[in-house]
C-alpha cells in the first residue's frame, strides 16, 4: 500500500474513495465501468458546492463558485402628521452556493415569556413570536413555495409594538405605494414597513415586514373607563402570499369594545380585507392583557390580536386601538396590522 494514507481492509476496494495512491496499484479488479473519484476532486460541502450523484452522472465534477448575493431592505416609516418616509440600504453579501439566503426578520426574535402593556415595566425589549410553521433563517438548494408568516408582541415600559412578516423563496414583492394611509386621526402611534430582497444568479427571496409601535393605555386607565362603551374605526395593512407575489394590501375595520373594572371584551370586530369581511368577538379580557378575536369569510379564517394606545382624561376610554392580525385559508396565507381611532 502506499505510504499516503492508512486504512483498514484487505483490499483496494476498502480505501477510502476520495485518498489516491501516488503509485499505481498494479492488482486486476473488476471493471464497474465507472471512474473513481481524484484527490482533486474532494469537496467540502461546508464551504463550497458540491455535485450529487446525479450531477455527477451528467458530467458535473467540479465545486462551482460562491454567489454572490444582493440585499436590498427599505424601510417605511409613517406619522399620521408627517406622512411617510422610505429609506433604502443595499449591502451585497457573498454566500457559498449550498445555502440560500433568506430574509429574516431581524426585528422579531423569540421569547418564552409573553409581554403585555404595562405601566411598571421596565425589562429589556422582548418578543413573543408565534409561526404558523418553523422559522426558517436560511434554505439550502431546492424549491420552496410556502412562504413563512410570523406575527410578534414587543413591549418595554409603555412602549408598545405589533409586527408581521411574510417571506417566501422565488417571489417578488408589489407594493400599496409609498404612502400608506392606515390612520389619519391617530396622535399615539406610528406604522412602519420594511421590504427585504435577496437577488442573485440563482437565489431569489423576499418579505414584508409590518409593525405599529406607540405608547399604550394602561390598565388602571381602562379600570377608570368602567362601564363606558367606545367605538373604533380605521384601517389594515398587510401581505399575501400571492403566487409569485407577495402582493401588499390594504383595508379596513370597525371594532366596539366595553371597559370593566377589571375586564373588558371587545364586543364586536369587523374588517375588510382581500375581498373578505371578518367578523368576530372577544371574551372577557384582563384590563391588562391583549384581546384576542376570529372571524371567517367563506373558507378563510382571521386572527387578530391588539391592544389600545394613548392617554385619556380620567375616566375616558382610550383613543386609539391596534394590533397585527393572520389570515389563513386553502393555500391562502396573509399577515398585517391595523390602527384606528374613536368615532
Amino acid at each position: 500500500a502506499s505510504a499516503a494514507y492508512s486504512f483498514t481492509g484487505a483490499s483496494a476496494e476498502e480505501k477510502p474513495a476520495y485518498f489516491e495512491p501516488k503509485t499505481a496499484d498494479t492488482r486486476t479488479t473488476a471493471t464497474t465501468g465507472a471512474t473513481a473519484p481524484r484527490a482533486t476532486d474532494r469537496c467540502d460541502p461546508d464551504t463550497e458546492y458540491c455535485p450529487s450523484e446525479s450531477e455527477i452522472a451528467a458530467g458535473t465534477t467540479r465545486p462551482k463558485p460562491a454567489e454572490t448575493v444582493k440585499v436590498e431592505t427599505k424601510t417605511t416609516s409613517c406619522d399620521p402628521a408627517k406622512g411617510c418616509k422610505t429609506v433604502t440600504e443595499t449591502s451585497p453579501t457573498t454566500t457559498p452556493a449550498t445555502t440560500r439566503t433568506v430574509p429574516g426578520t431581524t426585528e422579531i426574535v423569540p421569547a418564552t415569556t409573553r409581554t403585555v402593556p404595562g405601566t411598571t415595566e421596565t425589562t429589556p425589549p422582548r418578543y413573543d413570536m408565534k409561526y404558523t410553521e418553523p422559522r426558517i433563517r436560511s434554505i439550502s438548494r431546492g424549491d420552496k413555495t410556502t412562504p413563512t408568516i410570523g406575527t410578534g408582541v414587543f413591549s418595554s415600559g409603555t412602549e408598545f409594538a405589533l409586527a408581521s412578516s411574510i417571506g417566501q423563496e422565488n417571489v417578488s414583492i408589489r407594493l400599496v405605494g409609498n404612502q400608506i394611509s392606515l390612520c389619519k386621526e391617530c396622535r399615539f402611534l406610528k406604522w412602519y414597513r420594511k421590504t427585504t430582497s435577496a437577488t442573485g444568479t440563482t437565489t431569489f427571496a423576499a418579505e414584508i415586514q409590518h409593525w405599529i409601535s406607540g405608547a399604550t393605555a394602561t390598565a388602571s386607565e381602562l379600570s377608570a373607563a368602567a362601564g363606558k362603551t367606545a367605538s373604533y374605526s380605521g384601517g389594515l395593512v398587510g401581505a399575501v402570499a400571492a403566487g409569485k407575489f407577495i402582493q401588499e394590501t390594504t383595508g379596513s375595520f370597525d371594532a366596539r369594545v366595553r371597559f370593566g373594572i377589571s375586564e373588558y371584551q371587545v364586543q364586536n370586530f369587523s374588517a375588510n380585507f382581500d375581498g373578505g369581511r371578518y367578523t368576530g368577538a372577544s371574551g372577557l379580557t384582563p384590563n391588562d392583557t391583549l384581546f384576542n378575536v376570529t372571524g371567517h369569510s367563506d373558507a378563510k379564517a382571521m386572527s387578530a390580536s391588539g391592544y389600545f394606545l394613548g392617554s385619556p382624561t380620567h375616566g375616558n376610554t382610550p383613543p386609539e386601538i391596534g394590533g397585527h392580525f393572520e389570515v389563513t385559508g386553502h393555500d391562502y396565507h396573509a399577515a398585517g396590522v391595523f390602527a384606528g381611532s374613536q368615532r
